[in-house]
């Protein structure tokens, strides 16, 4: 029987279907799936396979030895949608994920920095320190400078926000392979949505800056009424602007933040290694994918739809 072992393994992964219809009911749907020719995809994600259902027949209770016909099809059906789930948006994070932006920030901290007779720091350094607001940003990067006492936080803050606001896109660029990835998308009628921690303003013009007016659906950064991530807001937000569940929504970030931002939201988490921080870090958190670059997310789109 075509992939039976592989088919009673796939279904069987999740125990609570044991629970919910009963052993005997749960090997019904089995060989109704066999039967009725539906078999495994190439590529399994965490050990959940994708189906494809052919046909639509009752299956006749093997198991428990009678004679009668029992319709488990509605049953089976179910469970394959719901391993089969097409996603309907994709929402990013938009420093480290979609634009390479270090140089911008490293260049605008210090030039803060400089004015307090500070700095500077370097890049590598640039990526440890942002991700979670320009606020704790300036923050870390006083410690970061010696200022153990955070003597000059609060006149730095209207001064690099003054000059992050003339040099945001500073040697601004798309990451390889991100424009593939969101035409992708678009191809697919997906929902395309940015949630950064980023001041909505500056965010907003980044996203224009790199891609143009009208590439993303949805831009939602920092402002009054969202609190920064890792609070789910801002991508709860996006994804009901996008009439998708979060069930429904791809989350895409760098960092332990956007790891934290995804699963508190209920979405499905993808960890991107392209930017600021590295594999420990995200794989910490679990995401469901892990990619090292956009293309595989392509690929495994493709497998499971």
């Amino acid at each position: 029987m075509t992939n039976f072992c592989g088919l009673a393994m796939g279904i069987l992964y999740e125990k609570e279907m044991i629970f919910r219809y009963g052993i005997c009911t749960v090997i019904e749907m089995i060989l109704f799936i066999e039967k009725n020719g539906v078999f495994l995809k190439k590529g399994m994600q965490m050990g959940v396979p994708a189906f494809t259902c052919h046909q639509k027949n009752p299956v006749v209770n093997w198991v428990c030895g009678k004679t009668e016909t029992r319709n488990c099809q509605k049953m089976a059906e179910n469970e394959i949608r719901r391993h089969e789930m097409k996603y309907k948006c994709m929402i990013f994070d938009l420093d480290g994920t979609l634009v390479n932006s270090i140089h911008a920030l490293t260049y605008c901290t210090n030039l803060a920095l400089e004015r307090f007779g500070l700095g500077p720091l370097t890049e590598e350094q640039m990526k440890t320190i942002v991700g979670d607001g320009y606020r704790m940003q300036m923050r870390r990067s006083l410690l970061a400078c010696g200022d153990t006492q955070l003597t000059h936080y609060e006149a730095i803050l209207p001064v690099y926000m003054e000059i992050f606001g003339k040099h945001c896109n500073y040697q601004m660029h798309a990451y390889e392979g991100i424009q593939e990835l969101l035409e992708y998308g678009r191809r697919k009628n997906m929902g395309l949505a940015v949630v950064s921690n980023k001041p909505w303003a500056q965010a907003v013009d980044t996203v224009e800056y790199v891609f143009g007016k009208g590439c993303f659906d949805v831009v939602i950064g920092e402002r009054e009424g969202i609190p920064k991530k890792p609070d789910p807001t801002g991508a709860l937000t996006a994804a009901r602007e996008l009439q998708a569940s979060p069930e429904e929504c791809l989350y895409f970030g760098d960092t332990n933040t956007d790891m934290q931002t995804g699963k508190n939201a209920g979405m499905t988490t993808v960890g991107v290694l392209w930017g600021f921080r590295g594999r420990e870090e995200l794989a910490a958190f679990h995401p469901r994918f892990l990619l090292e670059r956009p293309q595989e997310m392509i690929e495994k789109l493709e497998e499971m739809n």
